[in-house]
């Protein structure tokens, strides 16, 4: 062996090394402006640098035989599958601003984190195999070091709000549903067929259990409706009694949890209530109050009339205005409530993209949530090897993509980057896992 390839296999350890930090994302996310973005950025470079020096390594030696992601299997096909649905959303952008004649640069900014946690998770499956264990700290950590920390954040707009916690760049309702996620995930690492020592289960409860406060904190309902889903599989996965007794069981553990939940804690009873009221009240062919629910309903209203009217170029960003005052929009939502949807938008992902991209940016939208809890929910096969990063993976998107029937959650630089990561390690540690 030359000294030109013990270089080369010395620099691969130690970029395979530094390629760990893509799972120490969570850490700061919360606290720290561009946190989370900085680690992809950095991450992706890792990667390619990794991709450059092993493919030197091989063209060096006259090796060009060696596969290096997937074998022809179900995980391989699904996680292809995956890789295709995180270019739908700049390709969609692509289709619908050349459909409009019309370019905005910015649109892509967005969409591009997607494919850049694409390369990252290409190296992580071929180089990282110790994600799991930084992923498995990280994101407990993340919700302890948030609750630590949050008092110290700088005190402007969003985190000057006196009756709901945030932080300074991003509003409560995105870190309520973020907060829920980590706090639901960390619980789920303790799983029943794993033993750790017994700080690291008393780490990973006081993870989630900081994460579930700061949500309660902020005041967000965003992503709370999907705790009862999770739980419930939670237990149909784990329970070791027959399918129906499981379903009973399952059915009544869930029932126990949400109602515990609910008369445990005011906020919780107060949003309930709230939400309840709103949707009893909503007229469907009056004039609506101007409420929170009201709005989303009426929004999504609105949305699907732009929609029908354009669905395959959809109207890109500045074109709603000429037709917010049609006659069946006006009938059932108030100026107030327009002239709101035109400065916040749809409050939905789905809606949001449907209108801007057409049918292009609604199947992205679909894809890219849907294709990765098709894939988690297949890992939980695998059992013991795979099966707690598949039970919180599934979790994580199932929070995600509940979240984004009510708020814009993949819209965001921030969220782009924290749900492409997230999802693109999960996908990577449990590929590298099964493959080992």
């Amino acid at each position: 062996m030359n000294k030109m390839v013990q270089r080369n296999q010395g620099l691969i350890k130690t970029l395979a090394f530094l390629l760990c930090s893509a799972a120490l994302f969570p850490l700061f996310s919360l606290i720290i402006k561009g946190w989370v973005s900085g680690i992809l950025f950095f991450s992706t470079l890792i990667a390619i640098l990794l991709f450059i020096l092993y493919l030197n390594q091989k063209f060096s030696n006259k090796d060009r035989k060696t596969k290096l992601f997937f074998e022809e299997d179900r995980l391989s096909q699904l996680a292809i599958l995956f890789v295709l649905a995180f270019c739908l959303p700049f390709l969609s952008v692509l289709l619908g601003q050349l459909l409009q004649g019309m370019w905005n640069i910015s649109r892509f900014d967005a969409p591009s984190r997607y494919l850049l946690a694409i390369i990252v998770f290409f190296a992580i499956v071929f180089f990282g195999s110790g994600l799991r264990q930084v992923l498995e700290f990280s994101i407990p950590a993340a919700s302890i070091i948030t609750y630590l920390l949050i008092p110290y954040v700088p005190v402007t707009v969003w985190s000057s709000y006196p009756d709901r916690l945030t932080n300074h760049f991003i509003d409560p309702l995105i870190f309520g549903q973020v907060s829920l996620a980590l706090g639901v995930m960390s619980i789920l690492m303790i799983s029943p067929s794993e033993k750790h020592p017994w700080f690291i289960t008393l780490f990973k409860l006081i993870g989630g259990l900081a994460g579930i406060y700061l949500s309660l904190r902020s005041g967000s309902r965003t992503g709370w409706l999907a705790v009862p889903l999770i739980i419930f599989l939670w237990v149909v996965h784990y329970s070791p009694f027959s399918r129906w007794k499981t379903v009973l069981f399952a059915i009544l553990i869930t029932s126990s949890v949400v109602t515990g939940m609910y008369f445990g804690s005011n906020t919780i009873k107060s949003r309930m209530y709230d939400m309840r009221f709103e949707i009893e009240a909503y007229q469907w062919n009056a004039m609506n109050p101007d409420t929170s629910i009201a709005h989303r309903i009426s929004w999504m209203r609105i949305g699907l009339h732009y929609f029908l009217m354009r669905p395959l170029s959809g109207w890109g960003n500045d074109s709603l205005t000429n037709n917010i005052n049609d006659e069946n929009i006006s009938v059932f939502s108030s100026k107030a409530s327009r002239d709101e949807l035109l400065a916040v938008g749809f409050h939905n992902d789905f809606i949001a993209n449907a209108v801007r991209y057409g049918v292009g940016g609604l199947l992205a939208t679909i894809a890219i949530f849907f294709i990765p809890l098709i894939f988690f929910a297949y890992c939980l096969r695998y059992h013991k090897q795979v099966e707690s990063f598949a039970m919180i993976g599934l979790a994580y998107v199932l929070i995600q993509s509940v979240s984004s029937l009510s708020y814009h959650v993949l819209d965001f630089k921030f969220m782009a980057s924290f749900y492409a990561l997230m999802v693109s390690v999960l996908i990577g540690v449990i590929i590298n896992k099964v493959r080992q």
